[in-house]
């Protein structure tokens, strides 16, 4: 029996994740990782990170944050999914995470902006999310789409796409810089 098909182990985990998330909350308020549903993010916080995964470790030393199995991550209106998720924390507490997708599922973000009805979804091999600048980067099988009041207003897709989240800014880049490997970009009526 699998660590995942074992519900004992597999519990086992989430809970001592809750564990860790009351000591870290108690020592990086800025951070606050939890399983399941036990520690909230704070909503007046908008770098409170949650997080939920089947497995993490923890290096206290080097700030690094090891997640895998069904990994999701919650950060004020964005959402980040993957198989594989490494968050490293620099001494200014901003907090850096690289996403990795399983062999059958690519990792994938979701940022909604309630306030303006915008909703950004993306999905790539690899997503990365620097903290300190909100930029997002997909990366391989990279694609966008925007909605705007749940209608599809862009849909984009590359090798390389960067998301500026605060300014909703695209930029793309094709694999090798050959003719051949173009970006794509669909852009319909926001009306």
């Amino acid at each position: 029996m699998s660590f995942y098909q074992n519900p004992v182990s597999y519990y086992r985990v989430r809970l001592a994740l809750a564990c860790v998330c009351v000591f870290l909350s108690a020592t990086s308020p800025s951070l606050t990782a939890y399983a399941e549903s036990i520690i909230p993010v704070d909503p007046n916080n908008p770098d409170a990170i949650s997080v939920e995964a089947n497995e993490g470790r923890f290096d206290n030393l080097n700030q690094v944050y090891e997640l895998r199995g069904k990994v999701t991550i919650k950060r004020g209106g964005m959402l980040f999914e993957g198989e594989v998720v490494l968050i490293k924390q620099d001494k200014k507490g901003f907090k850096n995470m690289e996403l990795k997708s399983s062999t059958n599922k690519l990792a994938h973000f979701r940022h909604e902006r309630p306030e303006t009805g915008v909703v950004a979804e993306g999905f790539g091999q690899t997503i990365e999310f620097d903290g300190l600048t909100d930029v997002v980067k997909l990366v391989k099988d990279a694609r966008i789409t925007r909605y705007q009041n749940a209608k599809q207003t862009e849909d984009v897709t590359g090798a390389l796409i960067t998301y500026n989240s605060r300014t909703e800014f695209f930029h793309l880049k094709n694999a090798d810089g050959k003719k051949n490997n173009r970006v794509q970009i669909m852009i319909q009526s926001r009306n």
